[in-house]
């Protein structure tokens, strides 16, 4: 019932266009350099979340298994609080390439939540774009890969976090608000607000019922998870193009 409730919805609500909300959604480059497109910046200005980032980002690289550059980059240039990843690496220390989060996007969850709980649930979902790109996991209709991101950082979540869902789920819902009514190969398509959500919250839940039952988990294992939430055929049969 959750996954033909899924299908319906990707195939009705995404076919209604209607304006994009304040925040554009993350911005996926493949094959260019970070670098080449947007300006890179050395931190956010602010000591104590550069600190907290730079410690938070080996939590990440554990849990997913890959080693990407996690950079800021000035997205007040280009008028969009925003966050992109490339599969290219910045870096030979970081050959999996690069995720960047834009400063004044960082800075407005500061300002929304008081601290840092927001960020993670951003990189996560960057992180696992990444891991969507290496295993090839989706078609190469948006919104797929962007509720697979979604699934795959709620997993991280519940693997780095003592937090409840109720903690957890305020943070969640000002960070889905970018989801959209666009057409459904849109490649400004992330999903709607709910569907964005509900994505996050069964990863989550899965993670949780995976530690309850003493099962110790890969990020293989969460990515096929997403997969079969998702309704996707076997990965051997998905190509990105």
């Amino acid at each position: 019932m959750k996954l033909i409730f899924l299908t319906l919805a990707m195939g009705l609500l995404c076919t209604i266009r209607s304006k994009a909300q304040h925040f554009s959604g993350c911005a996926n480059q493949e094959t260019a350099p970070i670098s080449k497109q947007v300006r890179l910046t050395k931190g956010t200005g602010n000591p104590q979340m550069d600190h907290w980032l730079d410690r938070e980002s080996n939590v990440l690289r554990s849990f997913f298994g890959i080693n990407p550059g996690l950079v800021m980059y000035d997205d007040s240039l280009i008028d969009k609080p925003n966050a992109c990843v490339s599969t290219v690496p910045e870096s030979l220390d970081t050959p999996d390439g690069t995720v960047a989060l834009g400063y004044n996007y960082l800075q407005n969850m500061y300002n929304y939540s008081g601290n840092f709980s927001m960020i993670p649930i951003v990189a996560a979902h960057q992180f696992a774009h990444i891991i969507d790109f290496t295993l090839k996991v989706t078609p190469s209709t948006p919104i797929y890969k962007e509720l697979y991101a979604d699934y795959m950082a709620g997993c991280f979540i519940a693997y780095s976090s003592n937090q409840t869902w109720t903690d957890i789920s305020h943070n969640v819902r000002w960070i889905v608000r970018i989801g959209d009514y666009a057409a459904i190969n849109d490649p400004a398509c992330h999903g709607t607000p709910m569907q964005r959500m509900a994505a996050f919250k069964a990863g989550y839940d899965w993670y949780k019922s995976q530690t309850l039952a003493g099962t110790k988990v890969v990020v293989k294992d969460a990515s096929n998870a997403a997969r079969g939430y998702l309704n996707l055929p076997e990965e051997k049969m998905v190509a990105n193009k």
